[in-house]
């Protein structure tokens, strides 16, 4: 229900706001949202947003639904428009919300010395702009992926991988994904497997084995529910029977692969012995944490 608050001598002082309109699109949005909850009509609130003021009556019935004060610099701050602009609609978004989520990323520790995987995971732009708590935030891949010597001069390749990403144990903790991406100009398939709630992706080479650099140019997906103090565990992990090729491409043979599995024995680590069938290639952590 509008709130009625009582009438005051200043209520018809006009008071210039810089970026209104971005203020109001914080708030809510679409904006009916922000005439239900108020009384103003959204056409009135339509016409102070384009002229960049507002009468302090409908500051006033604004700032009593959404909990804060007009009289706050970040809100009514009649500053110019460039950087300044910029900064004062951070301030209000944090003064609103309080501080956004930022995704701090451990280095990622390659199993193996000589790689077939190298890959790291980040978060996309989260401290940029002070988001709301509640919105996503994206992660974007990168790796280098390339055949291995295992020894004695032989090179084995990688055709495949799956990718792990481990999420709080928490109702609300999900992760959007896009089922179907490329990477390397279309030199990787990545798939979307699993639940959003235990998120994996499954990467496959088109011409195996992979060899190069790549770096996802979209999110692999969006993580919603987060909290400070928040973990992702992330690994990468390969089946030893499907992922592993010739350096050319050819699926390994009898012989390579045992000389394989002696080379994978030996690392300490590796993930190899416990029976699976699973080869860990290398793991990472994502810390969540307040934004500065």
């Amino acid at each position: 229900m509008p709130i009625t608050p009582t009438a005051l001598p200043d209520d018809e002082t006009i008071d210039s706001i810089c970026d209104l309109s971005s203020k109001l699109d914080a708030l809510d949005r679409p904006r009916k949202m922000i005439a239900a909850k108020t009384g103003i009509k959204e056409d009135t609130l339509k016409s102070d947003a384009n002229r960049g003021s507002m009468s302090r009556a409908r500051q006033r019935l604004i700032a009593a639904a959404y909990n804060f004060s007009v009289d706050h610099t970040s809100w009514r701050d009649p500053r110019p428009n460039g950087d300044q602009r910029k900064d004062t609609i951070a301030q209000f978004r944090k003064y609103i919300f309080g501080p956004g989520l930022a995704i701090v990323a451990s280095a990622s520790v390659t199993k193996l010395r000589k790689g077939f995987a190298r890959l790291r995971v980040d978060g996309l732009n989260v401290t940029q702009s002070t988001p709301k708590r509640d919105e996503p935030l994206g992660l974007l891949d990168e790796g280098d992926l390339e055949p291995c010597d295992i020894g004695a001069g032989v090179k084995v390749g990688l055709a495949q991988f799956r990718l792990v990403i481990g999420l709080p144990e928490r109702d609300g903790v999900a992760m959007r994904r896009s089922d179907r991406q490329t990477r390397a100009d279309k030199a990787i398939a990545v798939t979307a497997r699993s639940t959003d709630e235990a998120p994996e992706f499954d990467y496959v080479a088109t011409r195996p084995p992979f060899n190069g650099h790549f770096r996802g140019d979209e999110e692999l997906g969006l993580c919603r529910g987060l909290q400070a103090g928040d973990t992702l565990e992330i690994v990468a992990k390969a089946m030893f029977d499907d992922a592993f090729v010739e350096k050319d491409g050819p699926p390994l043979g009898d012989p390579l692969k045992e000389r394989l599995r002696e080379a994978l024995s030996k690392i300490e680590a590796m993930g190899f012995a416990d029976g699976d069938g699973w080869v860990i290639l290398c793991s990472q952590q994502l810390k969540v944490r307040e934004a500065s």
